[in-house]
């Protein structure tokens, strides 16, 4: 089997993430990562995986580095990796080390600004290059500062009016 670059697998996620417009992926409690969630949408490391409903029941469906999901996504597990269903490391350190900021570049991208302020730092770390027809925007640290509070803002609004017009009390 020939296992994927670096590259190759920055390439594919990126595409992947932009044609959903850099969206996250959530389970249904709107919170968990998940290689598959709402309106179609995949997180980063599923976008690398097949859509085989047996690989993802296996693995539980959360984004986590199971031996069959390297496999799937063209990365060669570790010698002394487990079965599907536990975490494991490829390899190659280096695309561990990859997969790992990956994983957080879309875990923590809050908005699709951040997310993609996250995958051209990661493209930089990584000496990847940006795959054509992908915009990953210019945001500084800063620019993402005022952007991310206007957002927390916009999230304690819609919780206030929905708390308002339900009556009930939504803990934090």
């Amino acid at each position: 089997m020939t296992f994927k670059t670096v590259q190759e697998l920055f390439n594919t996620a990126v595409i992947g993430l932009a044609a959903q417009g850099f969206e996250r992926s959530f389970g249904p409690d709107g919170y968990s990562c998940r290689y598959r969630g709402a309106e179609g949408r995949k997180c980063a490391l599923g976008q690398l995986i097949p859509d085989e409903p047996t690989l993802l029941i296996a693995e539980g469906g959360y984004c986590e580095l199971g031996s069959a999901v390297l496999k799937a996504a063209g990365v060669e597990p570790a010698e002394d990796a487990v079965p599907a269903g536990h975490f494991v490391t490829p390899k190659d350190d280096h695309v561990a080390r990859f997969l790992q900021q990956l994983i957080a570049a879309h875990d923590r991208g809050e908005f699709p600004d951040e997310m993609k302020y996250k995958l051209r730092m990661l493209a930089k770390a990584f000496e990847c290059t940006i795959p054509a027809g992908v915009d990953l925007g210019n945001d500084t640290e800063e620019s993402l500062a005022n952007k991310r509070d206007a957002v927390r803002r916009d999230r304690i609004a819609h919780l206030m009016i929905a708390t308002a017009a339900t009556d009930e009390v939504i803990p934090f």
